[in-house]
């Protein structure tokens, strides 16, 4: 069903509202893709019922993946973070001592996370770029090689 309105313009600015004030006009043309007339890049492939409950276990498996590297680096990076405390609560001796007349503590956990914090952060990114890539390779044993026009 396509929507009409009582002007042609319909409030949007026409070719006449583009046009210079002088000298030859400009020629302008619009182009304007239907539902079934876009162009793809790829031919879409037919799927079986087969190939959409092995996507579905791919899919499961890659979210499965990046839960369980995300808890590990999640888990690492609290255990860092919470190591120094528990270590200076075992040994009080540990939280008086100073460095440059600041806590050791404070540079510790203020200067010395940091670092380690973003080695965490490179080694996810790293993993799940991998797992990722896996994941592409095992959907592209399903679909084989895209046809070339």
């Amino acid at each position: 069903m396509r929507a009409t309105c009582a002007s042609d313009s319909c409030g949007l600015p026409t070719d006449a509202d583009r046009q210079p004030e002088s000298g030859p006009p400009i020629a302008t043309r619009a182009l304007a893709w239907g539902p079934g007339e876009v162009p793809l890049k790829y031919r879409p492939v037919a799927f079986s019922e087969s190939d959409h409950e092995y996507r579905q276990i791919l899919v499961r498996s890659l979210i499965r993946a990046q839960l369980g590297l995300s808890l590990v680096c999640l888990a690492f990076a609290l255990a860092v973070t919470a190591s120094f405390p528990i270590l200076c609560a075992v040994l009080p001796r540990l939280s008086q001592v100073t460095v440059f007349g600041l806590p050791l503590t404070l540079i510790a956990l203020g200067i010395g996370v940091f670092p380690v914090i973003l080695l965490i952060g490179a080694f996810y990114l790293h993993q799940a770029a991998r797992l990722e890539r896996q994941f592409v390779r095992l959907v592209d044993r399903v679909d084989g090689p895209p046809a070339d026009d």
